[in-house]
């Protein structure tokens, strides 16, 4: 009898070790499959961050065109001539809005 429950104490034995190697390669493929996906994020945000940089001046440059620019008020909500207003952002008369726009393009060329 006691050799017979060490003989079943040595397979249990031999159970275990099988399940820790088994879940030592399950965890491995897992840390693989996680590093293969994350360098594919990075690649895609790399490639993403350099397309916006290449398309960014030419769209801007045809925002300028068609004149898709901030212009500012003369007159406040009030009524009241914005003097200050104006002073303060002259500069920014003209500036492009939508710009924003390439992100979104971006965003779907990656995805797509």
């Amino acid at each position: 009898m006691g050799l017979i429950s060490s003989r079943g104490d040595s397979m249990r034995s031999k159970n275990n070790v099988i399940q820790i190697k088994s879940s030592i390669y399950l965890t491995n493929s897992i840390i693989i499959s996680m590093f293969s996906k994350l360098n594919y994020i990075i690649i895609c945000m790399l490639a993403g961050f350099v397309l916006t940089i290449a398309i960014y001046p030419s769209v801007i440059a045809l925002l300028r065109r068609m004149k898709l620019g901030i212009t500012n008020r003369e007159e406040a909500v009030t009524g009241e001539k914005a003097t200050i207003f104006n002073e303060l952002h002259k500069k920014k008369n003209g500036t492009p809005t939508m710009g924003g726009i390439v992100f979104f393009v971006v965003m779907g060329l990656m995805i797509a």
